[in-house]
């Protein structure tokens, strides 16, 4: 009895060993998970710090990046604006010193002709000269209307263009406009808009139909003209008497060879002679004033023109400007509405990365403690088993 007692005392001796030994074991596995997860939040938390530091230094880049391209726009604005304003200059100062010219080449040519038609004698001279005159103002006013019609025709096409640019797609670049169909495209522009572009594309049109009714009454007035002096040459011709053919020979009356009523038809006969030379000489003053006085209303014409096609030309300038200013502001705000997207896509991304990385460390965090309790337990079963064995021993012994 006193040895079972004893084995019996044994048994609980290491029974309550082993209990204290897997307390202590339980407990150091307790500090080893405690230190575990303090080591995974502490590795969380410098992951985190450096997520931020990356995500702060991203966005530092990013704004330096957008202000490098703001002050890079706005440089290239302003010296392309520079630039258009030089070039306008320079085509204006052009443009109006080669009107200048061209009026004083024409009052020289207008004095010269004016003075060359003075000094004129003869009627067929007179004639060939304002036939000249009248051909090369002809001339001179057909290619100034085809200038000016194909002025416009440039300026719409340049303006449809703009307008194609305007409407299409940012930031891609607008697709060039085919040569066979710009004018119907400005036609098509002009007839259908509603905006301002479409507005000057209509009075651009309005200003060529103009241009082309002018072009026709001039040509018509000086068509009129024309068989007026054919007619009047025509009407001279048939009363001219056949005794004196032409008006360029000398007039000369030898009355003691001739009856007295020769010389009376012979005097009545160089009378009517110089009265057609006067009335022709008047005729052609006249004319040549006529003339003077179309070219000159045709000259002022010219310059109304001229003023009003530059009026509609700085205002579509101010207009191509301003809407070259909003494409640009529209352009500008896209971009920083990019840099924003790319930005937040950015913040989203790093913290998705972030996430991604608490939720790695979580799963690993719990996976390590599953490996600790299954260890801890193990340990416990182990020393459960071993604790009743040694029981079953003892009983074993003392049977």
């Amino acid at each position: 009895a006193q040895a079972q007692a004893q084995a019996q005392s044994d048994a609980e001796a290491r029974r309550l060993a082993a209990q204290a030994e897997a307390a202590a074991q339980a407990e150091k596995q307790h500090d080893i998970d405690l230190a575990i997860e303090a080591a995974v939040h502490e590795a969380a938390d410098a992951e985190a710090a450096e997520i931020a530091a990356q995500v702060a230094a991203i966005e530092s880049e990013a704004r330096a990046v957008e202000e490098e391209l703001l002050r890079a726009e706005a440089a290239a604005a302003a010296q392309a604006q520079a630039q258009a304003e030089a070039k306008a200059q320079a085509q204006a100062e052009a443009a109006a010193a080669a009107a200048a010219a061209a009026q004083a080449k024409a009052q020289e040519a207008a004095d010269a002709e004016a003075a060359k038609l003075k000094s004129m004698s003869s009627t067929e001279d007179k004639k060939a000269k304002l036939e000249s005159v009248k051909e090369a103002a002809k001339a001179k006013v057909k290619a100034q209307v085809e200038e000016k019609m194909t002025k416009i025709r440039m300026e719409a096409q340049a303006k449809a263009k703009a307008e194609v640019a305007a409407r299409a797609p940012l930031p891609q670049q607008p697709k060039p406009v085919a040569k066979a169909a710009a004018l119907p495209r400005v036609e098509d522009l002009a007839l259908t808009g509603d905006d301002e572009a479409s507005e000057v594309l209509r009075e651009l049109m309005l200003q060529e139909q103009k241009l082309i009714a002018e072009r026709k009454a001039l040509e018509d007035r000086l068509r009129f003209a024309e068989e007026r002096e054919a007619d009047f040459l025509a009407a001279r011709s048939s009363k001219m008497p056949d005794a004196f053919p032409s008006l360029k020979q000398d007039i000369i009356i030898d009355l003691n060879s001739m009856t007295e009523a020769e010389a009376r038809d012979a005097i009545l006969a160089a009378e009517w002679i110089l009265n057609e030379q006067a009335k022709a000489e008047a005729e052609v003053k006249a004319a040549a004033q006529a003339q003077a006085t179309a070219q000159a209303q045709a000259a002022a014409a010219a310059e109304a023109k001229a003023q009003a096609e530059a009026a509609a030309r700085a205002q579509a300038q101010a207009q191509a400007q301003a809407e070259a200013e909003a494409l640009a502001k529209a352009q500008a705000e896209l971009a920083e509405a990019q840099a924003e997207a790319e930005k937040l896509a950015k913040a989203h991304a790093a913290l998705a990365e972030a996430q991604a990385q608490a939720e790695k460390l979580n799963k690993a965090k719990a996976e390590a403690q599953a490996r600790a309790l299954a260890k801890s337990a193990a340990k416990t079963q182990a020393a459960f088993a071993a604790e009743a064995q040694a029981a079953a021993e003892a009983q074993a012994q003392a049977a």
